[in-house]
């Protein structure tokens, strides 16, 4: 999470991090399936944390599980979502805060949460002059992460207490969407979404956030997925003006999307 140019809007998605109980495997399978490459830093007790390179520039991190992280916790992927300030949003947040913000040098200040259906995400309040991760999340990069989705058992309390946290302002997807889908707003204009986990594809995973990757054949990272060994929960699937995506549960036990956007 170096220092790159541009300064983040509130609510809006920065940083895409993989928490894995399996970071080789991990590493493996995103290399194999995107051409993800890494760049390693030295953080000290929490071992090294591996920045995602993709076309040349950063698209994410990833890091080992923290050991003291309870047994019940799986590997997930691990947004953040740009806030004015850490430690406001912390005492807002209450009890669902999982610990306290730290500061991480020319990076920013952060803490992570867990909504109420148990789902987790970090805030961070970036450093003065800095934007960390892609120059935009909504960026069809390919490698880069495009969207964030909340997949929850309870989408009526956890969106409710993230609007209120965060200030996002929530709408319903259209009738003729054929689902039914909320988005997250920021001055009008969509930053994320959340949909409802249910049997019977998603098995036994639990509520988490799931990020979308741009890739430019679907049908290729598909098949790429596949042999290295992920879990396809959902096949390929049409989002009219969007484009075809799939999700799958990689080695580690994350569940992530795969979108290639449509022209």
């Amino acid at each position: 999470m170096a220092q790159v140019p541009l300064a983040p809007v509130a609510g809006t998605f920065v940083w895409n991090e993989l928490v894995s109980r399996d970071l080789d495997a991990a590493k493996n399978f995103y290399t194999a399936v995107l051409g993800w490459q890494y760049q390693g830093m030295d953080m000290g007790n929490l071992g090294t944390y591996w920045l995602i390179m993709a076309g040349g520039a950063m698209a994410g991190g990833l890091m080992n599980m923290p050991p003291d992280a309870p047994k019940k916790v799986p590997s997930h992927w691990m947004p953040y979502v740009a806030v004015p300030d850490a430690d406001a949003a912390f005492e807002k947040c209450g009890t669902a805060a999982i610990f306290p913000p730290f500061d991480v040098p020319n990076v920013g200040r952060m803490f992570a949460l867990a909504d109420p259906s148990g789902a987790m995400l970090s805030l961070m309040r970036p450093s003065a002059g800095t934007r960390n991760g892609t120059p935009a999340l909504e960026s069809t990069m390919p490698g880069h992460f495009m969207w964030n989705e909340l997949a929850t058992t309870d989408p009526e309390k956890a969106g409710k207490f993230l609007c209120d946290l965060i200030g996002w302002k929530p709408s319903k997807m259209p009738p003729d969407a054929g689902l039914e889908y909320t988005l997250f707003n920021v001055a009008g204009k969509a930053v994320g979404g959340m949909s409802a986990l249910g049997k019977p594809h998603w098995g036994d995973l639990t509520p988490h956030w799931m990020g979308y990757v741009a890739v430019k054949d679907l049908a290729a990272v598909h098949q790429a997925a596949q042999l290295a060994g992920a879990k396809v929960v959902v096949p390929p699937t049409h989002v009219p003006k969007t484009g075809r995506f799939i999700t799958v549960i990689d080695p580690s036990g994350a569940a992530i999307s795969f979108m290639q956007p449509e022209n």
